[in-house]
């Protein structure tokens, strides 16, 4: 009897504790749910919050060659970038001309300095040696490649491999002053109509029989330590007439086109269209000082010109004087350092290709902006000049990939002036210019 009353009792006691801590099935399977949610959320709350803590953050180092108003131009660019809050802000610096490539070949050499930079398209080959340039493609990124100018992305890819990202085009290009034009009856069409050196003649003897004493038909700086705008000339007449310069290691300059180019610059000068003396900065300072028809020169000059209220200029590609309409050009371009890590090198490309797509403020600099979708835009278009001279992008004539090739601009550059002065004959200029070239190769 006792031993049933113990048993009873327990089966009650067992009954009530089932009965008190259980629920319905639907309200366990809620409250298991919820439960599990509650945790979910507080775990992805907890990924999440620490994602945010530990996304990458900092500051990007770029370095520039750029000074006056290019540097004007950039730094806002920058500013206006940091602006939005990137997880990387970018610092610029602007290093000193004379020592800035000796300073990024150093510090890529020694992995050790900028987190992006500007390099020009021409000087690529120097820095491809050093190991130390991304492969800008195999950046992780979602840049849409076809906004860029096709021209100016075959400029930086080198052997299918594409070293920098484009910033812009700086071609030599024909400033005219409309002053001039109406003196000799002339407008700025019969100067786009030019498609030879008869029709070229033409025009300048016009000019030429309406010019003062001491004014100029033709302003291209041939004399004083730098004559490497005279060099552009003689670049842009010798490939508008099919010739080269450099063919790997090989100087094929010495061609019979190379040789006309120099007879055409010799011959421009015995007829009266171009002067002697003029050094680079007077070349600047003659036509934006009304004393020049004509003026040879690079896109940068348009906001040097512009700062004369009383010059009323005008400005287009330079015509096919010689051939094909075709001239000299280089490119800004962004390089980033091959010993920038994941996170710091895609927020390098990010930063370029923000510029790029912002480049309006910087074509005010004078330079085309290398994406399409910019050169394209209202806001472009609205700007003076810059539009009149977009298309010279597709007319350039990049500088052929060569390790030595600012050596060897330097050396072509004294000997063809010294042809142009009388010194020694255009072919022979061209022989010890390739001689010389060639021995820097070795």
């Amino acid at each position: 009897m006792k031993r049933s009353l113990v048993l009873l009792l327990c089966l009650m006691l067992i009954s009530n504790v089932f009965t008190g801590c259980g629920k319905s099935s639907d309200e366990g399977n809620k409250e298991t749910e919820s439960s599990s949610n509650d945790d979910l959320k507080t775990e992805e709350g907890k990924d999440s919050e620490s994602s945010k803590q530990t996304e990458p953050t900092g500051e990007l180092v770029f370095w520039t060659p750029f000074g006056g108003g290019d540097y004007e131009f950039m730094k806002q660019l920058v500013d206006d970038y940091n602006a939005t809050s990137p997880n990387y802000t970018v610092e610029i610096v602007s290093k000193e001309w004379g020592t800035y490539y000796q300073g990024v070949n150093g510090a890529l050499i020694s992995q050790s300095g900028p987190d992006i930079f500007i390099t020009h398209q021409s000087k690529l080959a120097e820095l491809i040696p050093t190991q130390q340039l991304q492969n800008i493609k195999e950046i992780p990124n979602s840049i849409d490649w076809s906004e860029y100018n096709q021209s100016q992305l075959g400029g930086v890819t080198i052997d299918d491999v594409q070293y920098s990202v484009p910033l812009d085009t700086h071609a030599l290009v024909m400033f005219y002053n409309n002053e001039y034009l109406e003196r000799a009856g002339l407008k700025p069409e019969d100067l786009a109509d030019i498609s030879d050196m008869d029709s070229w003649n033409s025009i300048m003897d016009k000019l030429l029989g309406v010019i003062a004493t001491d004014e100029h038909v033709l302003d291209v700086a041939n004399s004083g330590g730098n004559t490497i705008q005279q060099f552009w000339t003689w670049y842009l007449l010798n490939v508008q007439d099919g010739g080269g310069y450099l063919n790997g290691n090989e100087v094929v300059m010495n061609s019979d086109a190379g040789i006309k180019a120099i007879d055409i610059l010799i011959d421009w000068n015995e007829k009266g269209y171009l002067k002697n003396g003029i050094d680079d900065g007077a070349s600047y300072d003659l036509f934006k000082s009304g004393k020049a028809a004509i003026n040879f020169t690079g896109v940068w000059a348009t906001g040097n010109y512009e700062s004369n209220p009383d010059l009323d200029f005008g400005v287009m590609p330079i015509p096919a004087i010689n051939g094909d309409q075709k001239t000299w050009g280089d490119s800004h371009t962004f390089g980033i350092p091959a010993y920038i890590e994941d996170g710091r090198k895609e927020a390098a490309l990010l930063f370029a290709d923000w510029i790029n797509s912002n480049a309006v403020t910087w074509a005010k600099a004078g330079h085309v902006p290398a994406k399409t979708t910019v050169t394209e835009s209202e806001e472009y278009k609205a700007l003076p000049y810059r539009s009149d001279y977009a298309d010279v992008v597709d007319m350039v004539v990049y500088y052929p990939s060569n390790e030595k090739l600012w050596s060897a601009n330097d050396v072509a550059a004294k000997l063809v002036n010294t042809a142009f002065i009388g010194d020694i004959s255009p072919s022979e200029a061209l022989e010890m210019a390739k001689e010389e070239i060639e021995a820097l190769m070795d």
